[in-house]
């Protein structure tokens, strides 16, 4: 059987669920030559209470067109900026 990365560099990232960690699949993407990324340890800086805040700022900044990754930067911190006595 040939191996699906021998033309492509296959980068998976699973969560830590137990059908991606068994040895079945740990077997399976080592034998097609897939490499498997660590997943990153659980955040509580990105705890679901964040989540109302970054929904907000979605919300007030769509529809806006920036051109660089300053201006987003820009756009954000005027926004926290507004809403500083609110958070």
């Amino acid at each position: 059987m040939r191996k699906a990365a021998e033309n492509y560099d296959i980068l998976l990232q699973y969560d830590n669920a137990k059908p991606h960690t068994s040895a079945a699949t740990l077997d399976a993407t080592a034998h097609l030559g897939f490499t498997v990324l660590p997943h990153p340890a659980y955040s509580p800086d990105l705890g679901p209470r964040d989540f109302h805040l970054f929904s907000t700022l979605k919300e007030d900044l769509r529809g806006q067109n920036v051109k660089s990754e300053e201006k987003v930067n820009t756009a954000v911190h005027q926004w926290f900026w507004e809403k500083k006595n609110i958070f």
